[in-house]
Protein backbone atom coordinates (compact mmCIF):
# COMPACT_ATOMS: atom_id res chain seq x y z
CA UNK A 1 0.00 0.00 0.00
CA UNK A 2 2.94 2.82 0.75
CA UNK A 3 4.39 1.60 -2.59
CA UNK A 4 1.33 2.63 -4.52
CA UNK A 5 0.42 5.74 -2.47
CA UNK A 6 4.32 6.55 -3.32
CA UNK A 7 3.48 6.02 -7.03
CA UNK A 8 0.31 8.13 -7.23
CA UNK A 9 2.19 10.82 -5.00
CA UNK A 10 5.04 10.82 -7.78
CA UNK A 11 2.46 10.88 -10.36
CA UNK A 12 0.20 13.59 -8.99
CA UNK A 13 3.40 15.85 -7.84
CA UNK A 14 4.68 15.28 -11.97
CA UNK A 15 1.47 16.14 -13.52
CA UNK A 16 0.78 19.38 -11.00
CA UNK A 17 4.45 20.65 -12.24
CA UNK A 18 3.16 19.65 -16.17
CA UNK A 19 0.01 21.88 -15.35
CA UNK A 20 1.59 24.68 -13.90
CA UNK A 21 4.30 24.53 -16.52
CA UNK A 22 1.71 24.72 -19.02
CA UNK A 23 -0.26 27.40 -17.49
CA UNK A 24 2.51 29.54 -17.11
CA UNK A 25 2.68 30.28 -21.05
CA UNK A 26 0.02 32.90 -21.94
CA UNK A 27 0.79 32.33 -25.53
CA UNK A 28 -0.08 28.38 -25.56
CA UNK A 29 -2.92 29.16 -23.48
CA UNK A 30 -4.20 31.86 -25.76
CA UNK A 31 -4.19 29.48 -28.40
CA UNK A 32 -5.78 26.40 -27.02
CA UNK A 33 -8.88 29.13 -25.93
CA UNK A 34 -8.88 30.00 -29.62
CA UNK A 35 -8.94 26.50 -30.62
CA UNK A 36 -12.14 25.83 -28.70
CA UNK A 37 -13.98 29.05 -29.85
CA UNK A 38 -12.89 27.90 -33.36
CA UNK A 39 -14.50 24.51 -32.76
CA UNK A 40 -17.93 26.38 -31.50
CA UNK A 41 -17.86 28.14 -34.60
CA UNK A 42 -17.21 25.02 -36.88
CA UNK A 43 -18.33 22.06 -35.40
CA UNK A 44 -22.20 23.07 -36.01
CA UNK A 45 -21.49 23.50 -39.65
CA UNK A 46 -19.94 20.16 -39.88
CA UNK A 47 -23.26 18.44 -37.78
CA UNK A 48 -26.26 20.25 -37.90
CA UNK A 49 -27.64 20.67 -34.54
CA UNK A 50 -31.05 21.99 -32.92
CA UNK A 51 -32.07 25.38 -31.79
CA UNK A 52 -31.41 24.52 -28.42
CA UNK A 53 -27.35 23.69 -29.29
CA UNK A 54 -27.24 26.97 -30.60
CA UNK A 55 -28.11 28.42 -27.88
CA UNK A 56 -25.31 25.99 -25.81
CA UNK A 57 -22.85 27.13 -28.08
CA UNK A 58 -23.57 31.17 -27.33
CA UNK A 59 -23.36 29.92 -23.51
CA UNK A 60 -20.26 28.22 -23.81
CA UNK A 61 -18.42 30.73 -25.98
CA UNK A 62 -19.18 33.91 -23.91
CA UNK A 63 -18.04 31.01 -20.59
CA UNK A 64 -14.56 30.78 -22.85
CA UNK A 65 -14.06 34.21 -23.23
CA UNK A 66 -14.91 35.10 -19.49
CA UNK A 67 -11.97 32.29 -18.56
CA UNK A 68 -9.74 33.93 -20.83
CA UNK A 69 -9.73 37.16 -19.60
CA UNK A 70 -10.06 36.06 -16.25
CA UNK A 71 -6.87 33.88 -16.85
CA UNK A 72 -4.96 37.19 -18.34
CA UNK A 73 -6.13 39.24 -15.51
CA UNK A 74 -4.85 36.45 -12.86
CA UNK A 75 -0.80 36.38 -15.04
CA UNK A 76 -0.43 39.95 -14.79
CA UNK A 77 1.63 41.73 -12.85
CA UNK A 78 -1.33 42.77 -10.57
CA UNK A 79 -2.31 39.41 -10.18
CA UNK A 80 0.50 37.90 -9.16
CA UNK A 81 0.35 40.31 -6.07
CA UNK A 82 -3.07 39.89 -5.48
CA UNK A 83 -2.56 36.01 -5.42
CA UNK A 84 1.33 35.90 -3.70
CA UNK A 85 0.29 38.87 -1.11
CA UNK A 86 -2.44 36.47 1.54
CA UNK A 87 0.55 33.81 1.43
CA UNK A 88 3.19 36.30 2.74
CA UNK A 89 0.96 38.61 5.16
CA UNK A 90 1.32 36.81 7.75
CA UNK A 91 5.04 35.52 7.87
CA UNK A 92 7.32 37.80 10.45
CA UNK A 93 10.00 39.47 8.91
CA UNK A 94 13.59 37.79 9.10
CA UNK A 95 14.60 39.37 12.45
CA UNK A 96 17.86 38.85 11.72
CA UNK A 97 17.90 36.20 15.10
CA UNK A 98 20.82 33.52 15.03
CA UNK A 99 19.78 30.04 14.53
CA UNK A 100 21.14 26.31 14.18
CA UNK A 101 21.05 25.54 10.77
CA UNK A 102 20.20 27.64 7.58
CA UNK A 103 17.89 25.16 5.95
CA UNK A 104 17.22 25.71 2.06
CA UNK A 105 14.32 24.16 0.28
CA UNK A 106 14.38 22.69 -3.22
CA UNK A 107 12.44 24.27 -6.01
CA UNK A 108 12.26 23.90 -10.10
CA UNK A 109 15.82 25.61 -11.01
CA UNK A 110 13.86 28.74 -12.89
CA UNK A 111 12.16 29.19 -9.35
CA UNK A 112 15.16 29.11 -7.20
CA UNK A 113 16.67 32.48 -7.90
CA UNK A 114 19.63 33.39 -5.32
CA UNK A 115 18.48 30.88 -2.22
CA UNK A 116 22.17 29.39 -2.45
CA UNK A 117 24.11 32.80 -2.30
CA UNK A 118 21.73 33.97 0.25
CA UNK A 119 22.09 31.01 2.57
CA UNK A 120 26.37 31.06 2.14
CA UNK A 121 25.92 35.28 2.88
CA UNK A 122 23.84 34.28 6.05
CA UNK A 123 26.23 31.80 7.18
CA UNK A 124 29.17 34.22 6.44
CA UNK A 125 26.74 36.93 9.03
CA UNK A 126 27.11 34.52 11.41
CA UNK A 127 23.33 34.27 11.18
CA UNK A 128 24.12 30.06 12.11
CA UNK A 129 26.68 27.71 12.21
CA UNK A 130 25.33 24.96 9.23
CA UNK A 131 23.88 24.91 5.93
CA UNK A 132 21.45 22.25 5.04
CA UNK A 133 20.31 21.81 1.46
CA UNK A 134 17.28 19.36 0.78
CA UNK A 135 18.44 18.30 -2.42
CA UNK A 136 21.87 16.26 -3.60
CA UNK A 137 21.60 18.24 -6.81
CA UNK A 138 21.61 21.55 -5.28
CA UNK A 139 24.52 20.39 -2.62
CA UNK A 140 26.79 20.56 -5.50
CA UNK A 141 26.34 24.15 -6.42
CA UNK A 142 26.49 25.29 -3.17
CA UNK A 143 29.57 23.71 -2.08
CA UNK A 144 31.35 25.23 -5.22
CA UNK A 145 30.22 28.63 -3.24
CA UNK A 146 31.57 27.42 -0.33
CA UNK A 147 34.91 26.45 -1.96
CA UNK A 148 35.15 29.71 -3.94
CA UNK A 149 35.17 31.71 -0.21
CA UNK A 150 37.79 29.21 1.58
CA UNK A 151 34.52 28.19 3.68
CA UNK A 152 34.99 24.27 4.84
CA UNK A 153 32.63 22.42 3.77
CA UNK A 154 32.20 20.17 6.90
CA UNK A 155 29.26 23.31 7.59
CA UNK A 156 27.24 21.77 4.90
CA UNK A 157 25.15 18.89 4.54
CA UNK A 158 21.89 17.47 1.86
CA UNK A 159 18.85 14.54 1.84
CA UNK A 160 19.12 13.04 -1.13
CA UNK A 161 15.39 11.71 0.38
CA UNK A 162 12.74 14.97 -0.48
CA UNK A 163 10.47 15.20 -3.35
CA UNK A 164 7.57 16.94 -1.66
CA UNK A 165 7.71 19.63 1.51
CA UNK A 166 6.70 17.04 3.68
CA UNK A 167 9.36 14.94 2.63
CA UNK A 168 11.69 17.95 3.34
CA UNK A 169 10.32 18.93 6.41
CA UNK A 170 10.39 14.75 7.76
CA UNK A 171 14.25 14.36 6.23
CA UNK A 172 15.58 17.14 8.04
CA UNK A 173 13.77 16.54 10.99
CA UNK A 174 14.87 13.30 11.22
CA UNK A 175 18.75 14.15 10.14
CA UNK A 176 19.22 17.46 12.03
CA UNK A 177 16.61 16.73 15.23
CA UNK A 178 18.74 14.22 16.99
CA UNK A 179 22.06 16.93 16.48
CA UNK A 180 20.22 19.36 18.70
CA UNK A 181 18.84 21.36 15.96
CA UNK A 182 15.84 23.37 17.01
CA UNK A 183 15.60 26.70 15.30
CA UNK A 184 16.25 27.13 11.77
CA UNK A 185 16.25 29.85 8.94
CA UNK A 186 13.96 28.58 6.21
CA UNK A 187 14.96 29.51 3.06
CA UNK A 188 12.21 29.09 -0.16
CA UNK A 189 10.01 31.54 -2.73
CA UNK A 190 7.60 33.77 -1.18
CA UNK A 191 4.77 32.04 -2.38
CA UNK A 192 5.75 28.71 -1.29
CA UNK A 193 7.16 29.86 2.43
CA UNK A 194 4.00 29.89 4.22
CA UNK A 195 3.37 25.91 4.01
CA UNK A 196 7.05 25.17 4.33
CA UNK A 197 6.98 27.29 7.71
CA UNK A 198 3.68 25.84 8.98
CA UNK A 199 5.29 21.96 7.67
CA UNK A 200 8.86 22.75 9.52
CA UNK A 201 6.97 24.12 12.46
CA UNK A 202 4.41 20.70 12.66
CA UNK A 203 7.92 18.44 12.91
CA UNK A 204 8.85 20.98 15.80
CA UNK A 205 11.11 23.22 14.58
CA UNK A 206 11.54 26.94 15.78
CA UNK A 207 11.10 28.73 12.18
CA UNK A 208 12.46 32.41 11.08
CA UNK A 209 10.86 32.10 7.40
CA UNK A 210 13.40 34.07 4.61
CA UNK A 211 11.59 34.57 1.16
CA UNK A 212 14.14 34.64 -1.81
CA UNK A 213 12.54 35.86 -4.77
CA UNK A 214 13.54 35.14 -8.27
CA UNK A 215 13.51 36.73 -11.51
CA UNK A 216 10.49 34.89 -12.86
CA UNK A 217 7.86 35.98 -14.94
CA UNK A 218 3.96 37.10 -13.91
CA UNK A 219 2.45 34.30 -14.91
CA UNK A 220 4.88 31.94 -13.02
CA UNK A 221 4.16 33.63 -9.91
CA UNK A 222 0.58 33.44 -10.10
CA UNK A 223 1.01 29.46 -10.63
CA UNK A 224 3.45 28.99 -7.85
CA UNK A 225 0.98 30.93 -5.19
CA UNK A 226 -2.55 29.28 -6.89
CA UNK A 227 -0.99 26.16 -6.38
CA UNK A 228 -0.33 26.59 -2.64
CA UNK A 229 -4.31 27.18 -1.76
CA UNK A 230 -5.22 24.17 -2.54
CA UNK A 231 -1.90 22.47 -1.56
CA UNK A 232 -2.50 24.40 1.98
CA UNK A 233 -5.88 22.97 2.39
CA UNK A 234 -4.56 19.11 2.11
CA UNK A 235 -1.42 19.96 4.52
CA UNK A 236 -4.66 21.17 6.87
CA UNK A 237 -6.78 18.15 6.89
CA UNK A 238 -3.69 15.73 6.39
CA UNK A 239 -2.76 17.31 10.15
CA UNK A 240 0.79 18.01 8.96
CA UNK A 241 0.91 21.27 10.45
CA UNK A 242 1.06 19.96 13.53
CA UNK A 243 3.74 18.12 15.77
CA UNK A 244 3.17 14.25 17.04
CA UNK A 245 4.28 14.84 19.98
CA UNK A 246 6.24 17.74 21.95
CA UNK A 247 9.74 15.26 21.72
CA UNK A 248 9.37 14.12 18.17
CA UNK A 249 12.18 16.70 17.15
CA UNK A 250 14.44 15.26 19.34
CA UNK A 251 13.76 11.99 19.04
CA UNK A 252 12.21 10.91 16.17
CA UNK A 253 10.50 7.81 15.65
CA UNK A 254 12.07 4.90 15.06
CA UNK A 255 10.53 4.13 11.55
CA UNK A 256 11.68 7.40 10.28
CA UNK A 257 15.45 6.97 11.62
CA UNK A 258 15.46 3.42 10.03
CA UNK A 259 13.87 4.64 6.78
CA UNK A 260 16.68 7.37 6.89
CA UNK A 261 19.06 5.23 7.43
CA UNK A 262 18.32 2.33 4.94
CA UNK A 263 18.03 4.49 1.80
CA UNK A 264 21.16 6.84 2.92
CA UNK A 265 19.16 9.82 2.74
CA UNK A 266 21.86 12.13 5.12
CA UNK A 267 24.60 13.13 2.50
CA UNK A 268 28.01 15.34 2.82
CA UNK A 269 30.17 16.29 0.17
CA UNK A 270 33.32 14.94 -0.94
Amino acid sequence: MSNLRGILGRFWTNLNWELVDLLTNPAKVTLLFVILLALLWVVPRLIPGSKNWIRQRKSLKRLLMGALVLYWLMVSPLGAAALTYPLVTALPPDSGQTADAIVVLTRNSRDEGRRYETAVDLYKQGRSPRIFVTMEHNMEEIAELLEQQNIPLSVLAATRCARTTKDEAESTATILGPQGVKTIILITDPAHLKRATLTFEGYGFSVIPHAETAPIPSARRSLLALREYPALVSYLLLGRFHPDSPDALKNPPPELLEKVRERGCAIAPN
